[in-house]
C-alpha cells in the first residue's frame, strides 16, 4: 500500500491557503517577473542573457522568472510548502553561473536578494488586506533566509543525468541547508553518448566527493525510452527488450568510463520507469498500456546493475553503489510519482524529483557528517534499548544494534556515553556487549566530561566523534561542549537509515579490528604507567619491555587501499594534512620515481598493522617528502624516527638533499616538531636533511628493513607491482 509523499522541509512556514493573496499574483505575474529579471541584472550571466533576447524579453521571463511567481502563487493558493522549496531551489539556481560552476558572491547574492525584496514589498503595497501584506513579506523574507544560509560542509557533486537533476536540485537545496550541507555541481547531461563522454573526460582531472548517474530517467537514454513507450516499441515486447539490450551497452561504456576517471562514492540509480504526465488520465492510461515492459525493463536493469557493481568494486575498490528508484514506487505508487507540479519549457518539477530528494539528502548528508568520523558515542537508555534500566525492564532494540554492529565490523569504534549507575547495566538479551565498546564512561557525571575523557583514552579529537542520545537536552550541551563533534537523534529513523549508509560507504570489512588495537593500546600503556609510576615518556628506556619490532617495507597492491583509507583518516600526526584519493595512491606506486614505505608495528600485545606511511618522490635534483603520517597508537615509540632514517638513507645513496614540509592544520601540532627533532634544517617553508650523518634509530624499537634497496629512483625503476 502506498503512502503520502514526503513533506516539504519548509515547514516553518504556514500552511493555510491566502486565496486573494494567490489571485493577486497571478494577476501581476509578468509585472512582478519582470521586477525579479531586473534585480538579478547584477550578475554578468543575466546581463548577457538579456542582451541576447533584448528584442524579446518576454522569452526570457516565460523561461526563468514566471516560475518564481507561479511557485509563491500556488504555495499561495493551497497551503503546499513544496511550493516553497521549489522556489528556493530556483533561486539558487539563478545565483548560480554555469560557466564557472560555482555560486555568486556574497555582495552579489545579497545585492539581488534585497533587490527581490523590493519588488515584493511594491507589489505588497498594492494589496487591500495588510494580513496579505504582511503574509507575503514575511514569507519572502523566510525563503531569502534560507537562500542565504551558511553551509558548514560544502560537498563538489558531478551529476551525470539531464532533467532529473533540475527536479533534484530545485528539492534539495532547502534541506540541505538545514542541515549545513551545501553543494557545489557539475553536470555532464548530453544525451549524445560520445558527446557525453567527451564532457566526463574534461572532468575527469578534478576532484569530486560524489558522483551521481541517473542513465534512465527523464528520456535521457534514447534507447531505453524507445523501449517503454506508450505507443508500443517496434518489434513488439522482443523489440522493447532488444531495445532494452542496446541500452545496456550504452549505460555500460559510460558507467565503465565515469568509474575509470572518479574514484569518490558514485551512485548509479535503477530505473523506476514511472510514467510523467500532467494529466491523472492520460498517466493512468499510459501506466496501464506498458505495465508489463516497463516491469520487464526495471527487472533486467536491476539484474544488470547489481551484477556491475559487484564486479567494478571487485575488480577495484568499493566506491560504486545501486540507488533504488523502484523502491519509491512501492512506497508512494508509480501514479503519484509521475505528477507534475508544475510545467513550463524550462521548470517541469515532478513527484518523483521531490521522493528522490529525501534519499539523495541523506547520501549527501551522511558523506557530509559521518563518513570520516572514528568514534560513535552512545547513549544507552532509550537509545540501544527500551526503557531505562535499573527503573524495570528494558527491551533490546536489536535493529539499531545491528546497524551499530556494522559499522564496527568496518572500523569504526564504539564507546559508552551513559548516565546511570554503572553496575545495574546488563547486556543479557542484547546483540551488543560489554566487548564490543573499547571505552564506557557510565556515571551521573555530564556526558560532555565522560566524551572528552573517551577522547582522551582514544588520543582523538572530539571531531572525530560522533554522539548518539534520544535526549535533545544531552545532544544540545554535547555541542555546545565540543564544537565539531556531530550529534544524532536516537530516536530518528532517518539517522538510522543514514548509519546504513555509512556502514555501505565504507571499504569492506575493517582491515584491522579497531577495538582490539585500543585495548591492546591501553594495556600497553598501563604496563608503562606501572613500570614508571609516570606518564608515557617518564622513562623511555622501559619500552624495551614492551618488545616493540617494526618493519619497513615497500607497498604491495594489496597495501594500496589501507595507504588510501590511513592517509585520509589520520588527523594529529599528518605533517600534510594529506587528503587523497585511490587513483593518486595508485599513481604514486606505478611511478618511477615514487617509493611508499610502510611501517608495520608488533609488541608484546598483539600486532598493530600498517601504522605509519611515508610517501617520497625523486624530482632529479632532491628527495621530497610528499605525505607522512603516522598512527596515534604509536605516538612516541620511534617509529617515525625508523622511517625517516630510512629515507634518508635513500636520500643519501642518491646522493640528493631531502626535503619535508609542515603544513599546519589545526589538528596535526602533535607532529610539529618530528623534522627539527629528527637534524632537518629550517629553509623558508621547508624542512632540508643533507647531514651526511644519520643518528641511529631509537634503542628500544627493532627495527626489520625489508624495502627494496639502492637510491629511491633506482629502485622505483623496478617493475612495478600491477594492480
Amino acid at each position: 500500500m502506498s503512502r503520502s509523499l514526503p513533506q516539504a522541509s519548509s515547514t516553518t512556514l504556514p500552511a493555510r491557503p491566502a486565496p486573494a493573496l494567490a489571485r493577486a499574483l497571478r494577476d501581476q505575474r509578468t509585472t512582478v517577473a519582470r521586477g525579479l529579471l531586473d534585480s538579478s541584472l547584477s550578475m554578468d550571466r543575466w546581463r548577457l542573457r538579456r542582451d541576447t533576447l533584448a528584442g524579446n524579453p518576454q522569452e526570457l521571463l516565460d523561461l526563468e522568472f514566471h516560475a518564481f511567481v507561479d511557485y509563491l502563487g500556488r504555495y499561495f493558493a493551497t497551503g503546499d510548502a513544496s511550493f516553497c522549496d521549489l522556489y528556493i531551489g530556483e533561486k539558487l539556481k539563478q545565483l548560480f553561473d554555469p560557466a564557472t560552476e560555482t555560486t555568486c558572491g556574497t555582495d552579489i547574492r545579497d545585492d539581488v536578494l534585497r533587490d527581490d525584496r523590493e519588488v515584493y514589498r511594491r507589489f505588497a503595497a498594492q494589496l487591500d488586506m495588510p494580513a496579505d501584506r504582511e503574509r507575503l513579506l514575511a514569507t519572502v523574507d523566510a525563503l531569502h533566509a534560507v537562500v542565504a544560509g551558511r553551509a558548514d560542509r560544502r560537498l563538489r557533486v558531478l551529476f551525470v543525468g539531464d532533467c532529473l537533476f533540475l527536479d533534484l536540485a530545485a528539492f534539495l537545496a532547502a534541506p540541505l541547508l538545514a542541515e549545513g550541507v551545501a553543494i557545489d555541481p557539475a553536470f555532464a547531461t548530453s544525451k549524445a553518448p560520445g558527446e557525453l563522454r567527451g564532457r566526463l573526460r574534461e572532468l575527469g582531472g578534478q576532484r569530486f566527493d560524489l558522483v551521481f548517474f541517473s542513465p534512465f530517467s527523464y528520456d535521457f537514454n534514447a534507447e531505453y525510452t524507445r523501449a517503454l513507450h506508450w505507443k508500443g516499441a517496434p518489434g513488439g515486447r522482443h523489440g522493447a527488450l532488444r531495445a532494452v539490450e542496446a541500452a545496456l551497452v550504452q549505460v555500460q561504456a559510460t558507467a565503465d568510463l565515469v568509474a575509470e576517471l572518479f574514484d569518490c562514492p558514485i551512485y548509479i540509480h535503477n530505473a523506476a520507469n514511472v510514467v510523467l504526465e500532467d494529466c491523472a488520465a492520460k498517466r493512468f492510461a499510459k501506466h496501464a498500456l506498458t505495465r508489463e515492459v516497463r516491469r520487464i525493463a526495471a527487472d533486467r536493469v536491476d539484474r544488470w546493475l547489481r551484477d556491475y557493481v559487484a564486479g567494478v568494486n571487485a575488480r577495484s575498490f568499493v566506491h560504486l553503489f545501486a540507488l533504488d528508484e523502484r523502491a519509491l514506487v512501492g512506497r508512494y505508487g508509480e501514479h503519484a510519482l509521475g505528477a507534475y507540479f508544475y510545467h513550463s519549457p524550462l521548470q517541469h518539477p515532478a513527484r518523483l524529483g521531490q521522493a528522490l530528494a529525501e534519499t539523495y539528502v541523506d547520501i549527501l548528508c551522511t558523506h557530509a557528517h559521518l563518513v570520516g568520523r572514528k568514534v560513535i558515542a552512545c547513549d544507552l537508555d532509550n537509545t540501544l534499548w527500551d526503557g531505562v534500566i535499573g527503573e524495570g525492564a528494558v527491551t533490546p532494540l536489536p535493529d539499531r544494534q545491528r546497524a551499530l554492529l556494522a559499522l564496527k565490523d568496518k572500523g569504526v569504534v564504539l564507546s559508552i556515553s551513559s548516565k546511570n549507575d554503572p553496575a545495574n547495566v546488563s547486556w543479557a538479551g542484547n546483540l551488543l556487549g560489554a566487548q564490543d565498546f573499547v571505552h564506557a564512561e557510565i556515571s551521573w557525571q555530564p556526558k560532555a566530561a565522560g566524551v572528552g575523557r573517551t577522547a582522551d583514552f582514544l588520543n582523538l579529537k572530539t571531531h572525530d566523534f560522533v554522539f548518539l542520545d534520544d535526549r535533545r537536552d544531552e545532544r544540545e550541551l554535547m555541542s555546545a561542549a565540543h564544537q565539531g563533534i556531530h550529534v544524532v537523534d536516537a530516536t530518528s529513523a532517518r539517522m538510522w537509515r543514514r548509519f546504513d549508509l555509512w556502514a555501505q560507504a565504507l571499504e569492506g570489512a575493517a582491515a584491522t579490528d579497531r577495538t582490539r588495537m585500543y585495548a591492546e593500546r591501553a594495556q600497553r600503556q598501563a604496563f608503562v604507567r606501572t613500570e614508571t609510576g609516570a606518564g608515557d615518556g617518564a622513562d623511555q628506556a622501559l619500552f624495551a619491555q614492551l618488545g616493540l619490532e617494526v618493519t619497513l617495507r615497500d607497498a604491495q597492491a594489496g597495501d594500496l587501499a589501507r595507504v588510501t583509507e590511513l592517509l585520509n583518516r589520520t588527523n594529529q600526526f599528518n605533517l600534510l594534512g594529506t587528503r587523497t584519493t585511490a587513483g593518486e595512491v595508485d599513481g604514486w606506486h606505478r611511478a618511477s620515481t615514487c617509493r611508499i614505505l610502510l611501517a608495520d608495528a608488533r609488541d608484546r600485545f598483539g600486532a598493530m598493522g600498517v601504522v605509519g606511511i611515508l610517501v617520497a618522490r625523486d624530482d632529479g635534483e632532491r628527495v621530497e617528502i610528499v605525505a607522512f603520517v603516522l598512527s596515534c597508537r604509536v605516538f612516541g615509540y620511534g617509529i617515525e624516527r625508523a622511517l625517516l632514517n630510512r629515507v634518508k638513507r635513500l636520500a643519501k645513496s642518491g646522493r640528493r638533499a631531502l626535503h619535508g614540509r609542515y603544513v599546519p592544520t589545526g589538528r596535526n601540532q602533535p607532529c610539529a616538531d618530528v623534522y627539527p627533532r629528527n637534524g632537518f634544517l629550517r629553509q623558508g617553508d621547508v624542512w632540508s636533511w643533507q647531514d651526511a650523518v644519520i643518528a641511529p634509530d631509537d634503542g628500544w624499537l627493532k627495527v626489520a628493513d625489508a624495502t627494496r634497496g639502492g637510491d629511491l629512483a633506482q629502485s622505483a625503476r623496478e617493475p612495478a607491482c600491477a594492480l
